[in-house]
Parts: structure tokens; C-alpha cells; sequence
């Protein structure tokens, strides 16, 4: 069970590494945000507190509030979507 919560702290951390590499770059960082949002919409991924404790990865809801602040920590820069790549 320890070993879990170092499973969830590595995904945040790469979470917020993604945040902040996009930001640097003419790409929207939040479409970290987007890939979770769409997986949150379809049923899938964690949302119970259960759930989160027992999983190797956190809430999807969590992970969606946590890069939304990276994104306001990191200049809430908006960049583009490539929606037609």
C-alpha cells in the first residue's frame, strides 16, 4: 500500500513537468488538462476517495484541479490547440 502513494506523487510530478514544459512553448499547456477532462466525461478514471487510495494514479477530478493551479503558477500562458494537426 506505501508503495502506492509514490506511484500518485510520480504521476503529479509528470503532470506538472508537462504543465510546465508547454508553457514554454506555442502549445496550450492545458491540454494536459483536456486528455483528463475527456476521460472524466467518458466514465473512466478515478473519482471516488476509495478509489484514490487504492490506485496507482490520482483522482482524474484531482489531477484536473492540480494542473489547472500549475497552469495559473506558470503564467497561465495560453497557446494553441493544433486542432487541425
Amino acid at each position: 500500500m506505501g508503495g502506492l502513494a509514490f506511484s500518485r506523487k510520480d504521476e503529479s510530478e509528470a503532470d506538472n513537468l508537462a504543465v510546465y514544459y508547454l508553457s514554454h512553448t506555442d502549445y496550450n499547456p492545458l491540454g494536459v488538462a483536456g486528455f483528463f477532462e475527456k476521460l472524466q466525461k467518458q466514465g473512466a478514471g478515478s473519482t471516488k476517495e476509495l478509489d484514490t487510495y487504492f490506485s496507482t494514479h490520482p483522482a482524474t477530478s484531482d489531477r484536473i484541479e492540480r494542473i489547472h493551479a500549475a497552469w495559473q503558477a506558470y503564467g497561465a500562458k495560453k497557446g494553441n490547440d493544433y486542432v487541425e494537426r
